[in-house]
């Protein structure tokens, strides 16, 4: 009876482990097969490529808001660079997201 006390109490824990994993696991999946991006990320790697530094920080187009040093730091390491190394990026934040 203890045992199954110890697992119960255990459970909202292994859950939360295995949800953090998934997520973790499909991220990675959509960045290793390379699909194509999504509305939202098209619409603010438009604004990071066509914009100089000084245009970051006003008000960005297609209704797209971003903090406006996510915004440089990345035109500063996407300026001449193929889209994988926006997904790293993107990948990146949005798994720093998820600790805070």
């Amino acid at each position: 009876m203890e045992k199954a006390k110890k697992i119960l109490q255990k459970l909202p824990y292994i859950l939360l482990a295995l949800i953090f994993i998934l997520g973790i696991y499909l991220r990675t999946r959509v960045y290793l097969t390379n699909q194509s991006f999504w509305h939202d990320e098209c619409a603010l790697a438009w604004n990071i490529v066509n914009r100089d530094y000084l245009g970051l920080f006003q008000p960005l187009r297609f209704l797209q808001v971003a903090p406006s040093m996510f915004l440089i730091y990345t035109k500063i390491l996407v300026k001449n660079a193929c889209n994988h190394l926006c997904r790293v990026i993107l990948l990146y934040c949005q798994e720093g997201e998820n600790n805070s």
